[in-house]
């Protein structure tokens, strides 16, 4: 739904997928307002379902209200993408909001792969993400920041940015994780925040399967671009962190990490979506 008068986008997109005998298919998808799925993609075999998320007007502004809500059923493989980074615009302290609410039922895999989200100064935005993972499910996702287009001059001098992602397992929360980046606050300077840069970004792989010698793998990946990173693992949930400058070097990092995680998690080599060729 548009509001003209005050140029707003409340949007949703609601997808079930399911696991048959042929297959990964996308079962039922809603929509309302900009937001939309293209059909369904197999490059690496009937398993796994690529899906390309489409926001058409390209941007969000304030008072903007996107929602998620995406069912993978039993032994459903999904991955997610999309085509380009996601941009939200200067709305002037008029907050704009994104939820993103994933199920992944039991033995399901859930791969979260969206381009990177870039902030405009002046954006006031509100990010929530929630995973519910089932018995014996799986998954894999990435979320990379930008402060402002640190290769174009343009810097994030007002403004303020709240992020929230809490993944459960079988109804207990094993992950809680919250942020508050504001422009002119202490944290986007201070040694314990970004220390001055302009992109942050965290990978997180949770799976039954994972094992500490991925982590001893996944260290000796070169960061590049004088990037600072670490990664740990706990209780079973892998966190990658990285903050730099560059969404390139970062998303790079998460490929070459995924790329190491995900035979042991899926028995899978890396399929890299077709659209982050073009």
């Amino acid at each position: 739904m548009h509001n003209a008068t005050n140029e707003e986008w409340h949007a949703s997109l609601s997808l079930k997928y399911d696991r048959t005998d042929w297959g990964t298919v996308l079962r039922h998808k809603s929509h309302e307002g900009p937001l939309r799925v293209q059909k369904a993609l197999y490059p690496e075999g009937r398993e796994v379902c690529h899906t390309l998320l489409l926001h058409p007007p390209g941007g969000i502004v304030g008072g903007d209200n996107l929602r998620f809500r995406v069912r993978l059923e039993e032994k459903a493989h999904v991955l997610f993408t999309n085509p380009g980074a996601s941009k939200w615009y200067r709305n002037d302290c008029r907050p704009a909001y994104q939820t993103v609410q994933l199920h992944v039922g039991s033995r399901a895999v859930l791969e979260w792969f969206p381009q990177e989200t870039i902030f405009f100064d002046r954006c006031w935005a509100d990010m929530t993400t929630e995973i519910e993972l089932e018995s014996g499910a799986a998954m894999i996702g990435w979320d990379v920041f930008c402060f402002g287009r640190h290769h174009s001059g343009e810097s994030f001098t007002r403004g303020q940015v709240r992020s929230s992602l809490k993944i459960s397992r079988d109804g207990r929360v094993v992950l809680l994780d919250r942020a508050r980046f504001d422009a002119q606050e202490p944290v986007m300077k201070s040694l314990t925040g970004l220390s001055g840069h302009t992109v942050t970004g965290t990978l997180v792989a949770c799976a039954e399967t994972l094992k500490k010698s991925a982590v001893d793998t996944c260290r000796k990946i070169p960061v590049g671009d004088a990037a600072q990173a670490g990664i740990t693992l706990v209780d079973g949930m892998f966190i990658a962190r990285i903050l730099g400058d560059s969404s390139v070097t970062a998303k790079s990092w998460f490929t070459e990490i995924w790329r190491v995680l995900r035979p042991q998690l899926l028995g899978r080599s890396v399929e890299r979506p077709r659209i982050w060729r073009t």
